[in-house]
């Protein structure tokens, strides 16, 4: 038979398993210690003090009266056929007087909270209700909302009772039995023994006989008193200096990556998520148990401990476990809270393979049930981890075995009792896998908080598990970091539903050819502006011309580099168009840098040319080319220059990282990466723009931010430059935008405060319509303000230097309830892999990949790292 409990309390009842354990206790055990004496009984006039665990639930209750739900412990019978109500009722007072635990109440006696035993006869609170009038298809929803609410009512520790009753009438030979006790004072195992005890009860009565209960030689109270007694001295210092040890160093918060932030405060609402290990999972796992002299327990504790592992990122693992705590025979037929929990650490930072991780979860269970006796609230106030209200201390996640057998129905005199399965709604921790021995099949329960978790991301993390202990199963010489997470679907869905970014672009397409086109489409549209200065398409093409001619005549050829060097204005503009006519690549210096920057860059990227503002007063190292005099080869052709061989491999641009982790890198980007940008952001940012709009040059040449923007000519937009003096502050550049009615801008998340205190997105009047984020994480306060705008489309932009500007793009919608990267542009992949480069699950932290037509060729002059950055595409053919 079946009953409703706290799954954190499912394992104490796993008999077996606890014999099995303590058969296996030998010299080994860090700490012999002699054998405790025998508990007795004490004299019930003196002060009779709290069980170390039962101190702990009282110091919750007063801490937090409204959070004492969480340790209700329900249950629900079934009682079909004919029921002698005076049986159950003499049965249940019996139950009740027969054990102290059941009589008592909690009060406060000179500071110390003292168990307080009411005398026997005041009998079992129960309530009867007839609802045999509710018609039949009804009767399972009235039970259901009857037991939600009688479970949820709460208790009074210092007036009890603390355990009740409900007996629901529904038919003349159906009744549902309703049973709430708090935790307090009674456990998962005690309800097994108010449960056989009431059977042998109720059988005696119905037939008028007395009682064959034999009397109890001691009572929970005794019990407390003499844990109190024992565990101290040398006793208590030797299990304390044993979990000290066992728990030096462990991390005080797994942190599984959550759907919900956690609150400040732990509200206890759970929920809860069933699943099933087929039979010949179950058997490969009793098989693999057996090779390795390993209980269930521990082989699912280890499959357990490497999910977990692998959804935190976290490889020092720990995890709590109920145990019955019950050493002592004269302990076993008694109601009470005995149970305790253990905390059991499992280390997986040294790649261990499957039979090693088995072995070390051996001895670390073995050593812990051997240092069993010390209760969990003195390993709390002995290891003293941080404590936080919003979370419980040392681990927050739990592991529970229920083998015992007997799980059917149970007959007595006319009469057939079996569980009613609830639906729990509270948990303790963050998440608690339960699994119970069903024949030859094991039946798993993931009770979660569900203020952190969805029941989707419980349900994935099941398949996870089950696909763990398959693979521990078929191979146990393989590494845990190497066992497979995802099922077929899920790695599907990972690898290539979300990377469906196939759109079609031009192929074999330079992008000054793209430019070329929009020039012979709108040739009088202003094209490019900045202060006082303006030029149409078709006069910046004529200047871009000439330039780019010029370079040719000094032997500039593709993939060659010209450096540029010019302060904000038009001519950047000319300059970078011209050398992308040319057939080289521009690589971007910022004027204003240290001069040591500029050196390394000029050496490294030895380019042909530098084009500058103005001829340098000193020799350049370079040939250099001043765009102030380009009246002087104003004669150089204007027409479009054809480049022999140039082609869409060759590079555009060679953008140079900012060195924060090393020596700046020169990132190789080629044309098709770059009009695959173009297209990309077409179909994303600028999805639907049917007419010429502004578009705000804000990004520094250098950063290659500023490339989606000056792109924007090949779409015949007007790109407005912002001058540097602008860009610094958020607010000045609010007014810029706005005295220039720009359309477009992208930004900072820091220049995005300012915009966004000045008016952006909430401001009467001017708007733009296209804001784009990118360099930086976005503060979740910033992201609340832009979801709500309702004039401007903002997207959140992201990608390195070597993906060509942007690898994702995510508009800031009303769906996006926090901040989010997106989902890969046009033709580009994303990978979110493990530090062995396999995908993770949806929701667990990893490693971003790129792969796709944005990946750059590499880095210049970096050949030994080109094989290990850029061909990060594991997962596409070629």
């Amino acid at each position: 038979m079946s009953t409703t409990v706290n799954t954190a309390d499912d394992l104490e009842a796993r008999k077996r398993e606890l014999l099995l354990l303590r058969l296996k206790r030998t010299a080994k055990a860090s700490v012999a210690q002699d054998a405790p004496p025998a508990p007795v009984r004490v004299d019930r006039s003196q002060p009779l003090p709290l069980s170390f665990a039962q101190q702990r639930l009282w110091f919750i209750d007063q801490l937090d009266h409204a959070g004492g739900a969480a340790y209700h412990m329900p249950a629900a019978l079934r009682l079909s056929g004919h029921l002698d109500r005076a049986a159950l009722r003499a049965a249940l007072d019996r139950i009740v007087d027969r054990h102290e635990s059941l009589r008592t109440t909690f009060a406060d006696h000179a500071g110390t909270a003292v168990q307080q035993i009411a005398p026997p006869g005041c009998g079992f609170a129960l309530l009867e209700r007839d609802f045999a009038h509710v018609p039949a298809e009804e009767r399972d929803a009235l039970v259901q909302q009857i037991a939600t609410e009688a479970f949820a009512a709460p208790f009074s520790l210092s007036a009890g009772p603390l355990i009740r009753g409900q007996l629901l009438r529904l038919a003349d030979d159906e009744h549902v039995l309703l049973l709430t006790q708090h935790h307090i004072i009674t456990d998962g195992w005690s309800i097994g023994v108010l449960v056989r005890e009431f059977c042998t009860l109720y059988a005696a009565f119905s037939q008028s006989r007395p009682d064959p209960l034999p009397p109890l030689a001691i009572q929970y109270a005794d019990y407390a008193a003499w844990q109190r007694n024992w565990l101290q001295g040398e006793v208590l210092q030797s299990q304390i200096d044993y979990w000290k040890q066992h728990l030096a160093g462990a991390p005080a918060l797994l942190t599984l990556p959550t759907d919900r932030p956690r609150p400040a405060i732990q509200r206890f609402a759970g929920g809860q998520y069933e699943f099933e290990f087929d039979a010949s999972l179950t058997e490969a796992l009793r098989q693999l148990s057996r090779r390795h002299g390993t209980t269930l327990f521990m082989t699912l504790l280890a499959g357990w401990s490497i999910v977990l592992s692998r959804h935190s990122g976290q490889q020092d693992i720990v995890v709590g476990t109920p145990i019955a705590n019950r050493q002592r025979s004269e302990l076993e037929s008694l109601i009470g809270f005995f149970v305790n929990t253990l905390a059991l650490r499992v280390r997986l930072d040294d790649e261990p393979s499957v039979a090693q991780l088995l072995a070390q979860v051996k001895t670390a269970a073995l050593g812990a049930f051997a240092h069993q006796d010390l209760p969990f609230e003195r390993v709390v106030e002995a290891v003293q981890p941080p404590r936080s209200m919003g979370h419980s201390p040392i681990f927050q996640v739990t592991l529970a075995l229920n083998n015992t057998p007997g799980d059917g129905a149970i007959d007595l005199p006319g009469l057939t009792l079996s569980g009613l399965a609830q639906a729990g709604n509270t948990t303790h921790f963050d998440m608690t896998l339960g699994v119970t021995e069903t024949g030859d099949s094991l039946i798993g329960n993931l009770t979660y908080a569900s203020d952190l978790f969805d029941a989707g991301t419980v349900a994935r993390m099941a398949g996870h598990l089950r696909a763990v202990l398959a693979g521990m199963g078929e191979d146990d010489t393989q590494a845990v970091s190497r066992l497979a997470l995802l099922s077929d679907t899920e790695r599907r869905q990972v690898l290539t539903d979300f990377n469906a970014t196939h759109a079609d672009r031009p192929q074999g397409m330079l992008v000054h050819r793209q430019f070329e086109a929009q020039v012979e489409r709108t040739p009088d549209a202003i094209a490019v502006s900045f202060g006082d200065s303006r030029l149409t398409y078709a006069e910046l093409n004529a200047r871009a011309n000439r330039l780019a001619h010029h370079l040719i005549g000094l032997g500039v050829q593709p993939d060659d580099r010209v450096a540029i060097c010019i302060e904000r204005s038009v001519d950047m503009i000319i300059g970078l168009l011209g050398v992308l006519k040319s057939g080289a690549a521009y690589v971007p210096l910022d004027p204003d840098h240290p001069a040591d920057r500029l050196a390394y860059v000029l050496a490294d990227s030895a380019p042909k040319v530098m084009l500058t503002q103005q001829a340098p007063v000193e020799p350049a190292t370079v040939p250099t080319v001043a765009l102030a005099d380009l009246a002087r080869f104003a004669d150089a052709p204007a027409h479009n220059p054809n480049v022999a061989g140039l082609r869409d491999a060759h590079l555009a641009y060679v953008i140079y990282t900012s060195g924060s982790t090393g020596a700046p890198k020169g990132v190789m980007i080629e044309h098709h990466a770059v009009v695959n940008l173009w297209v990309a952001l077409g179909r994303t940012v600028f999805a639907g723009q049917a007419h010429a709009i502004s578009v705000a040059m804000n990004a520094s040449v250098v950063f290659d931010a500023s490339v989606k923007c000056w792109l924007q000519l090949l779409s015949g937009h007007h790109l407005v430059v912002v001058p540097d003096e602008v860009r610094m502050d958020g607010r000045t550049l609010w007014r810029f935008l706005a005295a220039h009615r720009v359309d477009a801008v992208d930004c900072t998340p820091m220049q995005l405060e300012g915009l966004l205190d000045a008016g952006l997105g909430e401001a009467p009047g001017y708007q733009p319509t296209h804001v784009m984020i990118g360099g930086d994480a976005i503060p979740a306060a910033s992201w609340d303000k832009m979801r709500r705008s309702t004039t401007t489309r903002f997207f959140n932009v992201y990608g390195p230097t070597e993906c060509t500007v942007d690898a994702t793009v995510r508009h800031i919608d009303g769906s996006a309830t926090r901040p989010q990267i997106g989902k890969p542009i046009a033709n580009n992949r994303i990978y979110i892999l493990d530090p062995q480069l396999q995908p993770v699950p949806v929701g667990v932290v990893g490693e971003i990949f790129i792969g796709g037509a944005g990946v750059a060729r590499g880095y210049l002059n970096r050949p030994e790292l080109t094989a290990e950055r850029f061909l990060a595409d594991p997962f596409q053919p070629g």
